[in-house]
């Protein structure tokens, strides 16, 4: 039997933010502009449906972990946060950028952004969702 292991905890975190929003539903995606790629990520949806999702840097794209409102722990291999660096946003007005303190915008052309992208079914409109992130 062969064990397969990787561990990351050697440097301590050098990064970390944290912040609210409020889904408008202007745009169906969202950017998370941190300036700093996270090494873990965990988002709340505190409106009605009480879910919370956690993604870390070992996970491929759009996978984590969600919690249910029941508690219930499910391992999702599509649809969740992906951190991002260095990433473009495409053409203007596609992404909803959440930028500190409290400001939010869409994107410009091709822009970049390092922080977390937040895919359209994952927060519906008019929820209230809050994050922290290190990196």
């Amino acid at each position: 039997m062969a064990i397969t292991s990787v561990n990351k905890n050697s440097n301590p975190v050098k990064y970390y933010a944290s912040g609210k929003f409020l889904d408008t539903g202007t745009v169906k995606k969202s950017i998370l502009n941190l300036g700093f790629k996270p090494s873990y990520f965990k988002l709340w949806d505190v409106s009605a449906t009480e879910l919370i999702f956690e993604v870390t840097d070992q996970m491929a794209a759009t996978t984590g972990v969600k919690t249910g409102n029941d508690g219930a722990l499910t391992l999702e291999t599509s649809g969740l946060p992906s951190l991002i660096e260095n990433f473009d946003s495409g053409a203007k007005d596609l992404w909803t950028v959440y930028e500190a303190p409290a400001s939010s915008r869409l994107n410009k052309e091709s822009e970049r952004f390092s922080g977390v992208s937040i895919p359209a079914a994952l927060i519906a409109t008019s929820v209230q969702a809050h994050w922290v992130a290190f990196g």
